[in-house]
């Protein structure tokens, strides 16, 4: 029996069924997937300025300290403090890597 041009639709769109109760709980899923996806990058999005604003927070610190009480640092704390700058770097870059996942 030849395919009326619903069920040619809806293997279109599917690719695998002609059922029309099948495709609709696979868009169901498709669209349940989605909304935890955009729930998932909303939460990125929001986790990724919070780090931001703290490590923002964290290097201004470690300029004034540096700036205010340069005499009084000890090798030891410029060494954290250069672990600090490292760190910051390598974070700064994936806070901006995942910024560019949760954009597309």
């Amino acid at each position: 029996m030849p395919r009326t041009s619903t069920e040619n639709r809806i293997l279109e769109i599917t690719g695998h069924t002609t059922d029309i109760n099948e495709a609709l709980d696979e868009f169901e899923n498709v669209k349940a997937a989605v909304g935890e996806l955009f729930d998932a990058n909303q939460a990125l999005a929001i986790l990724n300025r919070r780090m931001r604003l703290t490590l923002d927070f964290a290097s201004k610190a470690m300029d004034i300290v540096e700036r205010d009480a340069q005499m009084f640092i000890t090798p030891k704390a410029r060494k954290w403090i250069e672990q600090f700058r490292e760190q910051y770097g390598k974070l700064s870059n994936t806070i901006s890597q995942s910024k560019e996942i949760i954009e597309k």
